[in-house]
């Protein structure tokens, strides 16, 4: 299974020390190199994403297709773009992305997509934790995660609590 992943889910796990349900889940995650570069400039506000650096798990990619990449960047940033477009170059079997523009633009470009709360879901499906609502507390607290409430019912909903 390929799994390529942007900034903001690998950072807001980790900082509640939860990284560790991306990798139960799917094994190896690959990143691009623009998206390892924001984790590690976020290092300075969050120091627990330098422990990123020691999961043989999380592997940095090229893309290959900065043609893409630049097609990209006139409506994303720089992660999301090379994410987005390695996701495509490896025909990935998810993207795991947050954001609305950058989820809507690989959905377009034929690439299946899953958030956060996706992988919250997943892993309560595979019982993996207990409750899905204290680690969305933290996320939302300690991470600066915003989730709509209706989404956030939604979620909870879904996972029977």
């Amino acid at each position: 299974m390929i799994i390529v992943s942007d900034t903001s889910c690998i950072s807001n796990l980790q900082i509640i020390g939860r990284l560790d349900l991306l990798h139960l889940i799917y094994g190896k995650v690959l990143v691009p190199n623009a998206v390892y570069n924001e984790l590690l400039q976020l290092n300075k506000f969050y120091p627990k994403l330098q422990e990123i650096n020691s999961y043989n798990w999380i592997e940095v990619c090229n893309v290959e297709n900065q043609a893409l990449v630049e097609v990209l960047r006139k409506e994303l940033d720089k992660g999301e773009s090379e994410a987005i477009a390695l996701a495509k170059e490896l025909s990935a079997d998810a993207l795991v992305i947050d954001e609305a523009q950058g989820r809507a633009i690989a959905i377009k470009l034929g690439i299946h997509v899953i958030g956060l709360l996706g992988i919250l879901i997943q892993a309560k499906q595979k019982n993996l934790i207990d409750s899905v609502k204290p680690i969305l507390q933290e996320l939302k607290d300690k991470a600066g995660f915003w989730v709509g409430d209706e989404l956030y019912f939604q979620v909870l909903k879904r996972v029977n609590e």
